[in-house]
């Protein structure tokens, strides 16, 4: 019964319908509350945001005047000071042996600019001892019970300040014992004999001026509080960090807001908000529970804390008022859902039946393939095409799709068989091609007839089937072995076929030619004529004489072989010339090169397959890798050399597919006795 796709269907299309029905109820009722204590919390952070900016523009707006007062009030000070102090400075300066009568007439003049500047004139020794007051039962007394506004001995900020700028202005508090206490600002200059003048005048018009400000500020919030409502019985409040209240939340007269304050204060619930407090956010929230009538009641908590003031302006919304359309809108989901899975129920029934029929058509005709032989052409007619006049939609299309299903495995199988048959006579033409170029080279090592002077052995691992590089080595005469080593460009046939073409233009160019460099010459000569197909060859040439170990050489843009001394124990570059690669351009002049083997000494010769073999990381097997390798296997003979050479990279790519060629060709020198021996 439950097999079918429309019993499947149905089932599935009315679990769905009753699951999400439960999901959405189960779910809806968190998210509406979600959603509405989100809107309306945003709604209230930008109020806070709002107010928290016209306080800030309020409160910059006073400083900045509080500012320019202070500036031309210091401005004031430093022009009277300096007329001060320079004038008493040219007393000084004329009167200096009649003291007696300076101090007087000093004293007579500050007195009376003390009245006509109403700026308060008096000096002091550095000491603190005060020289000259306009109140004179003060002079004598010592400056440092008088502190600044950060609390340090006036005499020592101004005797500081004045020795780092020359001059200091300080504000502090003018106060002695029993005396009530006054701010002023003061304007210090040095004076002849280490003396101090200053100035000064009262501030307290300031601090008084902005206190009148700020409580119009506080005003005008607590007019705009009282017209902002946010909920039924929501409210703000306005407190300091001492949690002393600005704005009291009882701004509509009403009996609740006073019971939440005085709740507020018994919980000791400000402390909770002024410690909720974020060190990167002005604006954070909180939760508190207040207990209202014997009725426990959870309110959300918005604070905006404006710094300079150490103010909190704090919003509180009961969180039931917004949760009064909720059973509505359930209600209505209820009644929506309903409706949709009636009728979703009854479509899936139509649609699947409609489905169905035409789908067991084709699940038959698909069982029918399996029997279908694909390799002989049918006669018989296909039902198929029917199916798919019939239906216009997917139906119809999966009958298209079966019918050029049934084409396309008969026209796939003539085309296996032609394939299988035309790569089953590449790969045999491929393997007899690799068998041949194998066989081109020499493998017998050393090479015939066989020399005690010399020992060498050669190893080459195509990427492919057939590949581009080549090494070879004969005997020009008794005494001289010529040897070569090769990498064709490209990989494949066609680098095969260049291959062969060069080995044998160097074998019949050796003898005729008989240095390595007009060997090169010739070669490069014959490949760059009609060279369409631009493909071209790095080549190395060498003639060693068996006797003397002296090397004539001619390099064509190929890597420069090793040079490996077992008796100093060094591995080293061999120095070449690079010259153009063969085949490039017609006509090229290689350099002739030479050097002197003794006994012992190793050429290794390799193609760039060894120095760029790839690991799995695409890291190169590298030159110091090579060398490092030559260094610990430099006793080995030939032979044993190319193997271990081999295992080395074939460790280090680990499995890694096989990029290019690779070929290797070492050439030891035994001396003219043959008497070094071999590992």
């Amino acid at each position: 019964m439950f097999r079918s796709i429309k019993s499947r269907m149905l089932i599935f299309i009315f679990t769905i319908m009753a699951l999400s029905a439960f999901f959405l109820m189960f779910f809806t009722v968190s998210d509406l509350k979600s959603n509405l204590l989100n809107n309306t919390e945003k709604s209230i952070k930008n109020v806070l945001y709002l107010v928290n900016l016209n306080i800030k523009n309020q409160y910059t707006t006073l400083l900045m005047d509080k500012i320019t007062t202070l500036k031309r009030r210091k401005n004031i000070l430093k022009k009277n000071a300096l007329i001060v102090s320079e004038t008493i400075s040219r007393f000084f300066k004329n009167r200096i042996n009649k003291k007696e009568d300076l101090s007087h007439i000093l004293i007579s003049w500050l007195s009376k600019l003390n009245k006509k500047l109403e700026t308060h004139f008096f000096i002091f020794a550095k000491n603190g001892t005060l020289l000259y007051h306009q109140e004179t039962n003060w002079i004598g007394r010592n400056l440092y019970q008088i502190m600044d506004v950060k609390e340090v001995p006036l005499p020592k900020a101004v005797v500081e300040k004045i020795s780092d700028k020359g001059e200091a202005f300080e504000t502090f508090l003018w106060s002695w014992e029993g005396q009530k206490s006054a701010k002023e600002l003061g304007y210090f200059v040095p004076l002849p004999d280490n003396n101090i003048l200053g100035c000064s005048i009262p501030i307290h018009d300031i601090e008084t001026e902005m206190k009148r400000r700020l409580n119009m500020v506080i005003s005008q919030l607590r007019k705009s509080m009282l017209e902002t409502k946010i909920s039924d019985s929501g409210f703000f409040m306005v407190l300091n960090g001492n949690k002393e209240f600005i704005i009291h939340p009882t701004l509509h007269d009403s009996t609740t807001s006073t019971e939440i304050i005085d709740y507020l204060k018994r919980k000791n619930l400000l402390t909770k908000i002024v410690q909720t407090k974020s060190k990167n956010e002005n604006i954070f929230s909180t939760h508190i529970s207040i207990n209202l009538n014997s009725k426990q009641e959870i309110f959300k908590v918005l604070v905006s804390y404006f710094r300079p003031l150490d103010w909190y302006i704090v919003a509180c919304v009961p969180q039931q008022e917004m949760y009064a359309t909720v059973r509505k809108i359930i209600f209505k989901q209820l009644f929506i859902i309903s409706i949709i899975s009636v009728i979703g129920v009854f479509a899936t029934y139509i649609l699947t039946t409609r489905i169905t029929k035409p789908i067991n058509k084709l699940t038959s005709y698909a069982r029918n393939l399996l029997n279908k032989d694909f390799s002989k052409p049918s006669n018989e007619p296909s039902k198929i095409p029917i199916l798919s006049q019939k239906y216009k939609d997917e139906v119809g299309r999966l009958a298209e799709a079966f019918a050029f299903l049934e084409n396309s495995l008969y026209d796939y199988v003539q085309n296996l068989k032609e394939t299988t048959a035309i790569k089953e006579r590449i790969e045999s033409e491929l393997k007899i091609a690799h068998n041949i170029q194998m066989s081109i080279l020499p493998k017998t090592f050393p090479p015939v007839p066989k020399r005690s002077e010399i020992d060498l052995f050669a190893l080459l691992r195509p990427a492919r089937e057939v590949g581009g590089d080549f090494y070879d080595f004969f005997y020009l005469d008794k005494d001289n072995l010529f040897f070569t080593i090769g990498d064709v460009s490209g990989k494949g046939v066609p680098a095969s076929l260049f291959m062969a073409i060069t080995r044998t233009l160097i074998k019949a160019s050796a003898g005729p030619f008989g240095s390595p460099d007009k060997i090169l010459w010739q070669v490069n000569r014959t490949l760059a004529e009609d060279n369409e197909a631009c493909i071209f060859v790095t080549l190395f040439c060498g003639i060693l004489n068996l006797n003397t170990g002296h090397l004539f050489y001619s390099n064509a843009g190929h890597n420069p072989p090793i040079l490996v001394s077992e008796k100093s124990g060094k591995v080293e570059t061999l120095k070449v010339t690079p010259n153009m690669a063969a085949g490039v351009i017609p006509d090229i002049q290689y350099n002739l090169q030479e050097w002197t083997l003794e006994c012992g000494d190793m050429i290794f010769l390799y193609t760039d397959g060894v120095t760029e073999a790839m690991n799995k990381d695409e890291d190169f097997f590298g030159l110091n890798r090579l060398n490092e390798a030559l260094l610990e296997n430099i006793r080995l003979s030939p032979q044993l050399l190319c193997n271990v050479m081999m295992e080395k990279i074939d460790r280090f790519t680990d499995g890694a597919s096989q990029s290019d060629d690779i070929t290797m060709m070492t050439l030891k020198f035994m001396g003219s006795n043959g008497s070094n021996k071999i590992l």
